[in-house]
Formats: C-alpha cells, structure tokens, sequence
C-alpha cells in the first residue's frame, strides 16, 4: 500500500514540476518575443508610405513617385 501511495505522490510531483517548468518556460519565451514589439499606439497611429500620382490637368496620370508601390486600402473595404 505504501508503494502505490509512493508512486503516485512521484507522479503527482514529477507532473507538477513539469507543468510549472512549462509555464515557466512559456512566460520567458513570450516575455523575450514581447521586447521587440513596437507599442501599440504606434501601431494604431501607422502611415505606410504610399505613392505620390502627378495628373495632368484633364486628369490623365502623367506620373508616379514611389520608394515602394503601395496603395492605400481602407479597412472597410478588405
């Protein structure tokens, strides 16, 4: 009887360190990716640079000045 009592309260602690090493483990990892992270303000806040369009004065496109050929998209309307 003491030999079952033995073996669970070995499976009982065996499991409780393990779960306790994998919380820890995950808090580290997250805690370590979350550094990085820009703050949330700055992400609400975000202009991407879009592309400047020179138009004549009927409308015809006559040119476009661009680093990177993004186009605005609002949210609405993904």
């Amino acid at each position: 009887m003491k030999k079952i009592y033995k073996i669970i309260f070995l499976l009982g602690s065996s499991s409780l360190i393990i779960g306790l090493s994998g919380v820890i483990l995950l808090v580290v990892v997250l805690w370590n990716f979350g550094r990085d992270l820009p703050d949330f303000n700055q992400l609400a806040s975000y202009q991407p640079p879009t592309v400047t369009r020179m138009h004549a004065g009927d409308g015809r496109l006559l040119a476009e000045f661009s680093r990177e050929k993004r186009v605005f998209v609002p949210i609405e309307s993904i």
